[in-house]
């Protein structure tokens, strides 16, 4: 058991010891304020003052952890070996206060303080300091935390109580459960003319076959889903949209009973969760509708979430989950860049930084989305598959949960724009799954 000690205790400290310690390192742990307790503790110890106290890892503490409010931060972003750092600290082991910083990160502090959002009223990443800083892509709280389980080792030669293993989890979200059917005649009579004056017979052709049901609808691939993820099991998750259609919400005017029974179907083989529309975000009883709809669907409660659009805010849209019932929620990534938005690959508890509260609500953060390499970065199919295995092994590094996000309707042959990147998919769960 790693004991640590602090002249002072406050729920931000209790916070992020918790999550480093127990869900990343793997560690027992227990804090005191009794100097007593840690200069007579036989074994692994930090000092986390201004002074150091015998042969304990020494780190000297900022004053973020120790205040009750949210303001903005003086900031300085440095390298110590090659690895950027901040919240600088002179006299100790570590040249930062990396419970700090950790906290900064995870709670997504600057979040708080955001008052240029995009155009959905999202937080955008070039506003963040991982993104201007040049570690979005690196799951930096999870580096810090194996240099620190490195210093205890090599002072104290103590292993973890347990240790975390990498874990692949691939996620799907369904926007879009058809292409052609139950769209209405308006929906796709302005596709097929849009179609046939671009000269674009192929497509017209296509679109004809589905309505004539000569051929499946290329986007109800859920069976192809079901049978892709069969080595993933219960780590693979889907979430369906489950709202009406808008301009954000491109769903169907025609209910189906093929689309409530897949739901059903699938939910037995996957882990599947809400996909609420993007009005739902800002509505409380619109919320509360689709959840109850989904749940007919699935014939049990929904506890997982991933907001459409990334439309999130915080604390507001959390605070919201929680009080709903939820207890996992999966959209913590950017929708416009890669990486990692909390910097952690670990599962995190949400921590409320307007009450200093901790909530149950369990947020994972997802680390790449399909259309954001091929939108955003204009990356083909291998080059994606190239970059995701990439990110991948960072996660592997740090013994950390690897998260994709990929969508049914970028998962078919079917249209030009998606195509080569249903097969890099299958190749991507079979080789993560298998090297668990």
């Amino acid at each position: 058991m790693v004991l640590i000690y602090s002249e002072k205790r406050s729920s931000r400290l209790d916070y992020i010891c918790r999550q480093l310690f127990r869900h990343v390192l793997g560690y027992e742990y227990r804090i005191t304020e009794h100097e007593s307790d840690l200069l007579s503790h036989k074994g692994p110890a930090i000092c986390y003052a201004e002074s150091g106290k015998g042969d304990a890892i020494h780190i000297v503490p900022s004053h973020l952890l120790f205040e009750e409010s949210v303001r903005p931060q003086d900031i300085t972003v440095s390298e110590w070996q090659g690895v950027p750092i901040f919240f600088q600290t002179q006299g100790s082991d570590l040249p930062f206060d990396i419970f700090a910083a950790s906290f900064y990160l995870i709670t997504r502090y600057e979040e708080y303080l955001d008052n240029d959002p995009d155009k959905y009223g999202r937080f955008k990443a070039e506003n963040s300091l991982a993104y201007r800083n040049g570690f979005l892509e690196r799951p930096i709280v999870d580096e810090w935390a194996m240099v620190l389980r490195g210093l205890i080792q090599e002072r104290y030669r103590v292993t973890p109580e347990y240790e975390p293993s990498f874990v692949f989890f691939p996620t799907i979200d369904v926007d879009h459960a058809f292409a052609f059917l139950h769209k209405g005649p308006f929906v796709n009579g302005y596709k097929l003319l849009k179609a046939l004056f671009a000269g674009n017979f192929g497509f017209v052709r296509y679109a004809l076959s589905v309505l004539f049901r000569w051929r499946k609808d290329p986007f109800f691939n859920f069976e192809k889903l079901r049978k892709i993820h069969a080595l993933a099991g219960p780590d693979s998750f889907i979430f369906f949209h489950c709202g009406g259609r808008g301009k954000f919400d491109k769903r169907t005017f025609v209910p189906s009973l093929r689309y409530f029974w897949a739901k059903r179907k699938l939910s037995r083989f996957m882990q599947a969760g809400l996909h609420p529309s993007y009005r739902a975000a800002d509505s409380a009883w619109l919320f509360s509708l689709e959840k109850k709809v989904m749940e007919l669907a699935v014939g049990r409660k929904v506890t997982s979430c991933r907001f459409h659009y990334l439309k999130f805010t915080l604390p507001d849209s959390y605070v919201q989950l929680a009080h709903r019932g939820f207890t996992d929620d999966w959209s913590m990534i950017y929708s416009n860049d890669p990486g990692f938005r909390a910097g952690t690959s670990f599962p995190f508890h949400f921590y409320n930084l307007r009450n200093e509260k901790t909530y149950k609500l369990l947020i994972h953060p997802t680390a790449v989305m399909d259309k954001t390499l091929m939108s955003n970065k204009g990356m083909n199919s291998q080059e994606a598959y190239a970059f995701i295995l990439q990110l991948a092994e960072k996660v592997r590094a740090v013994n950390g949960n690897f998260v994709t996000l990929f969508h049914n309707d970028h998962l078919t042959d079917a249209f030009p724009e998606w195509r080569g990147w249903k097969s890099i998919y299958v190749k991507l769960v079979q080789e993560l799954t298998q090297s668990h």
